[in-house]
């Protein structure tokens, strides 16, 4: 089997109090996936819509924010560029507050492991590369867990995970854009109208994958939920 290449980036917040203003009612987790050899030529074409929608900018969702018609063109340019993902779709107001989900660390530690142990189980070998910014103490101990869950870095495994920032990887930007569109979808604070037609840009070369079932809400008791980082 080939070796992959995954680039990931979030969407949202860890407040579960849904009543307080500019809280996220999703958090979403999104990778861009790839095989090793097609990295270079993939980095290329991303970094040619990069420059016809962003100019001398990065890709941001943030940016276009509610200009839907420039997102779907983005989204074109993204599928007939070859990008392929996957991603997890949280709904927040499924997850019990008082569970051990209510805290930031262990929330992102949680929600970002259901989606990365998914591509780690798929792809025996992958190098995932995570969005970094703001996260020094997060990402420290988030990494160590990944390591020790997967023994990544050993002498006989040969996926690893890096952290990156978006201004220096493009892919990380494309990563962000599926998110915020997907955001776009979900998210009742940040619904678009044409949230069909964004939807229908997306498929098939992005799977969201909705958790959790609403016929099951999550109450989680996360391992070390009281340490509050």
């Amino acid at each position: 089997m080939p070796e992959m290449w995954a680039f990931a980036d979030e969407y949202g917040d860890p407040n579960l109090d849904l009543s307080v203003d500019n809280v996220s009612t999703h958090y979403i987790v999104s990778a861009v996936v790839a095989k090793g050899d097609d990295v270079p030529m993939m980095r290329a074409k991303l970094e040619g819509v990069r420059e016809e929608f962003f100019q001398t900018g990065e890709m941001k969702s943030q940016t276009i924010r509610g200009h839907d018609e420039k997102r779907l063109k983005v989204l074109a340019a993204l599928r007939q560029a070859g990008v392929q993902a996957v991603a997890l779709v949280v709904d927040k107001k499924l997850l019990w507050q008082d569970s051990g989900l209510r805290f930031n660390r262990p929330f992102r530690q949680y929600l970002n492991t259901k989606l990365y142990e998914e591509l780690f189980s798929t792809f025996p070998q992958l190098q995932l590369t995570a969005d970094s910014v703001g996260r020094s103490d997060f990402m420290r101990k988030f990494k160590a867990h990944l390591e020790d869950r997967y023994s990544l870095g050993t002498l006989f495994d040969r996926s690893a995970m890096h952290w990156g920032t978006a201004s220096e990887c493009v892919f990380l930007q494309a990563a962000d854009i599926i998110c915020g569109s997907l955001g776009r979808c979900f998210d009742k604070n940040k619904l678009s109208e044409r949230a069909e037609e964004i939807m229908h840009a997306m498929s098939p070369w992005v799977i969201p994958r909705e958790w959790p079932d609403p016929e099951r809400p999550a109450s989680i008791r996360v391992s070390g939920a009281d340490d509050q980082a």
